[in-house]
């Protein structure tokens, strides 16, 4: 096996799911593994999964937790069938319960897919630049010469943290003088021209 499904661990552990007795407890299930994949189920989740399942130990449900999440990371990141997810299993895993959960998580795959990049961490989208030339004294020097300098301040787009609500925006302002003003043209320039060179590799 090769990608994700490569370090998925053994998956004995989820043999204890067939003890619940409906289809629907299982999906249930799954259901609850996928939101709670990085923080982990809630206490009271994981003592009604141990007893639903008759697990020994609260270490017992995490084992089938963190299988349950290996075969989702290997479903989403490899983007597998059925058939895929079967081929994790080993060929003497139980054939009923192996289709049942290959069943179930590929079809949840396309939810669970737009949910994980809804999710994901994305870097701050550029808005804009405002800027004005101001007249300091420098500090150090105790003749009081004045010299220019430019106050920009970028703008970038922040991160809603509620469905609908407008997006805000925040910005961080800087002090250039002339020399750094030109530093930062000069390396701005040679971004600009790599991104020309690399979007003409891309349509030769």
């Amino acid at each position: 096996m090769t990608g994700y499904a490569a370090s998925v661990p053994d998956l004995t552990p989820l043999l204890c799911l067939l003890n619940f007795p409906k289809k629907s407890a299982l999906r249930i299930l799954i259901s609850d593994v996928f939101e709670c994949r990085f923080q982990g189920l809630t206490k009271s989740r994981r003592e009604q999964v141990k007893n639903d399942l008759q697990l020994p130990s609260d270490a017992a449900v995490d084992e089938v937790v963190a299988c349950l999440v290996g075969i989702m990371d290997a479903a989403l990141y490899d983007s597998l069938s059925k058939e895929g997810v079967e081929n994790i299993f080993s060929d003497d895993f139980h054939p009923a319960l192996k289709g049942l959960l290959a069943d179930i998580i590929t079809t949840n795959l396309p939810n669970w897919r737009e949910a994980s990049l809804k999710s994901m961490v994305s870097l701050p989208k550029f808005v804009g630049v405002d800027w004005r030339v101001d007249v300091k004294t420098a500090a150090s020097d105790a003749r009081g010469v004045s010299e220019p300098v430019a106050l920009v301040k970028m703008r970038v787009e922040g991160e809603s943290h509620h469905r609908d609500s407008m997006v805000p925006e925040r910005g961080v302002t800087v002090e250039l003088d002339k020399a750094a003003m030109g530093t930062l043209v000069s390396t701005l320039s040679r971004v600009r021209d790599q991104l020309d060179v690399t979007a003409g590799q891309r349509a030769s």
